[in-house]
């Protein structure tokens, strides 16, 4: 399944932080996966982590990890338990993945499960959160690589919002994702730096960095 349906939602999110910028802000930021300490993660409260899949842990539509991240990837199965491993995607397991074909490819290839939704994000989190039984939304760690989608989806259910600055390749990505990525990372996140807006308050964030 190639391509990227519409997101209404993430659009919107942009519209709806405007009177929330602090959704916008990342509690963490780092240049991929590779540079996470998944253990420091867990040590600080953390209990469960999940993926972004395109350009946060493989390249565009790919279906195996990018080759400089696999060891952080099976680091963080060891570390938290491949039951609390979840790659939440915006096409694989959406309702635009017809049957969850595409979902069900990526979970025998990479060995963990593709959420099923039925709302893109930045919305659905209740989803995820069902799946991963209701646990305490603030002991999930979310890494992705968009601030209108994986960061305002994190922060907005109380998780720790993980971003990657460095993105895999722009080749035979979603040319809407490309646009939007360029203007989250070099036009929206310098602004809020510049007016000093701050991540919203996780201490299982505050503890992972004040180990650092």
């Amino acid at each position: 399944m190639k391509g990227q349906h519409w997101n209404a939602q993430a659009v919107g999110s942009l519209l709806q932080t405007a009177t929330r910028p602090s959704l916008l802000v990342p509690h963490v930021r780092v240049s991929g996966v590779d540079a996470i300490d998944f253990a420091r993660l867990r040590r600080s409260g953390a209990t469960a982590v999940v993926f972004d899949k395109d350009n946060t842990i493989t390249a565009p539509y790919a279906l195996s990890i990018h080759p400089p991240f696999l060891h952080a990837w099976q680091q963080s199965i060891s570390v938290f338990g491949r039951e609390n491993v979840v790659i939440v995607s915006n096409s694989a397991g959406s309702n635009n993945d017809k049957g969850h074909k595409e979902a069900l490819r990526i979970q025998e290839a990479l060995g963990v499960h593709v959420l099923r939704h039925t709302e893109k994000k930045p919305g659905g989190a209740h989803e995820l959160l069902a799946h991963l039984n209701n646990r305490p939304p603030s002991e999930v760690a979310v890494v992705g690589d968009r601030l209108l989608t994986d960061v305002v989806y994190a922060n907005r259910m109380g998780a720790v919002s993980i971003l990657t600055t460095n993105i895999i390749t722009e080749k035979g990505d979603n040319s809407f994702a490309i646009v939007l990525r360029r203007f989250e990372k070099r036009v929206l996140l310098p602004v809020l730096e510049l007016f000093g807006v701050k991540s919203p308050q996780n201490s299982v964030a505050d503890r992972y960095k004040s180990e650092a």
